[in-house]
């Protein structure tokens, strides 16, 4: 069982990695690996996984286990709809050689997200975080805050995530166009313990992306 979990696992972001970066975006998380990367940008909503120059489409991507499905629109480009604070650990499969993950092409990557007690220090038994970002480039404002706790046998996240984005500002001084966006993440997680070290999770997610394609996509 353990020689069939490790098989094909290349590489692994884990959660003290994680603490360190205090990751804004998808790039920010894969910038701890070696073995995946990101296609796209400026804007966070443009960057899509790789793995050896495989895109979101050759690869597979799972988040708590669920595979994911990506649109891609006529720029070619999809995201990740995915809060980087909330995420635990991300493992990385370079070839398709274990397919409990996944089948594909050339591997793929599976994100692990936090459940609330892991927002928890020892001892608490419930605690929310409020959280404001700021980007120069972007004119971004972010607003986040969470809500946790342990109930019986369990634990709960409540979690309301808003960005708002103004045009990018470009390293030769210039503008991309329409690269303006807004967004919304709601969660709500719960997971309880029913011995035997088996655990159930329950989830559910509202994602809201209000944007335009810019000219360049790039």
């Amino acid at each position: 069982e353990v020689q069939s979990k490790t098989l094909g696992l290349q590489d692994e972001v884990s959660s003290d990695d994680l603490e360190e970066e205090v990751a804004q975006s998808l790039d920010d998380v894969l910038k701890k690996t070696a073995s995946a990367t990101t296609k796209g940008g400026p804007r966070s909503i443009g960057e899509t996984p790789q793995i050896r120059g495989l895109e979101a489409n050759k690869i597979f991507v799972n988040v708590d286990g669920v595979s994911q499905t990506f649109f891609f629109s006529n720029h070619n480009y999809s995201h990740l709809a995915i809060d980087p604070d909330s995420i635990k650990k991300v493992d990385i499969f370079k070839s398709n050689t274990d397919y409990s993950q996944g089948i594909s092409l050339g591997g793929g990557m599976s994100f692990v997200t936090k459940d609330g007690r892991d927002y928890l220090a020892r001892g608490e038994k419930a605690g929310s975080i409020l959280k404001y970002s700021y980007e120069e480039a972007s004119n971004l404002n972010g607003q986040a805050i969470k809500t946790f706790g342990l109930i019986d046998k369990g634990d709960y996240l409540l979690s309301a995530n808003v960005k708002d984005a103004k045009d990018i500002k470009l390293s030769d001084g210039s503008t991309l166009r329409n690269s303006e966006f807004e967004s919304l993440n709601f969660l709500s997680k719960f997971s309880f313990d029913l011995g035997k070290a088996r655990r159930l999770k329950v989830s559910g997610e509202l994602y809201e992306l209000e944007d335009d394609s810019p000219l360049n996509a790039t």
